[in-house]
């Protein structure tokens, strides 16, 4: 015979969505106040591991759940924030702006020569630039920035509280920090740049998307420059 709180784990552990919380307590309520109370096998002590038992299960669907939406924000690659988790916090940069006046500042960046990697190298490589890149821009940016990796050889920042006019300066770091050091792939010194623009957070745009996009044109802009140099 199951234990009496078999049913109840069953229910939750079946449950895919975050409202499996108030089910099981529901089916608590109606197995303790119906008729399944009344059977005289269940004591105060298989009542008491029934309701411990639900607990440790509601737990362990909680921590489930938290994992699950972290790898759904997450970039496999490089364990940065991925499109959809940036976006997140870009409406987040973009409220506080809103309500507390806090600047930001946003920048899109896009590797100079991955494709040759790619194409030389291959896609090992590849993965071996991207996730190096990743390393590096995160260790310039500070613990209260973002960084994510938006799909293929491009990268985002959202520098909070920081001065617009150090926006220069920035870049210049990050761009710095990327190419500075070489990136050496099986003895061979790969020859990889990044293009960065920037643009900031204005009160005044309808969401935060508009300075992504004005970032988007300065990164292209730059792009097109260091091609002619």
């Amino acid at each position: 015979m199951s234990p009496p709180y078999a049913d109840v784990a069953s229910a939750v552990l079946d449950a895919g969505e975050p409202d499996f919380l108030s089910n099981t307590f529901l089916r608590l309520t109606e197995m303790l106040g119906g008729s399944f109370f009344d059977d005289k096998d269940l004591s105060l002590h298989h009542a008491a591991a029934l309701l411990r038992q639900a607990e440790r299960t509601i737990t362990e669907q909680r921590a489930h759940i938290d994992r699950l939406q972290r790898l759904s924000l997450t970039d496999e690659l490089t364990a940065l924030l991925n499109r959809r988790g940036f976006e997140r916090e870009l409406r987040r940069a973009f409220a506080s702006l809103r309500r507390h006046g806090e600047p930001a500042i946003v920048l899109l960046a896009d590797l100079d020569g991955f494709k040759l990697v790619n194409d030389t190298y291959g896609h090992q490589a590849g993965d071996f630039v991207l996730s190096e890149v990743a390393r590096r821009l995160a260790a310039e940016l500070r613990n209260t920035d973002v960084v994510a990796r938006l799909g293929g050889d491009e990268f985002a920042c959202i520098l909070s509280h920081c001065n617009p006019g150090l926006i220069e300066t920035q870049v210049l770091r990050l761009r710095q920090g990327v190419e500075d050091t070489p990136i050496l792939w099986g003895g061979h010194r790969l020859a990889i740049g990044v293009s960065i623009g920037a643009a900031e957070m204005d009160i005044d745009h309808a969401n935060g998307r508009e300075a992504l996009h004005l970032a988007d044109a300065e990164m292209y802009a730059e792009k097109q420059r260091r091609r002619h140099c």
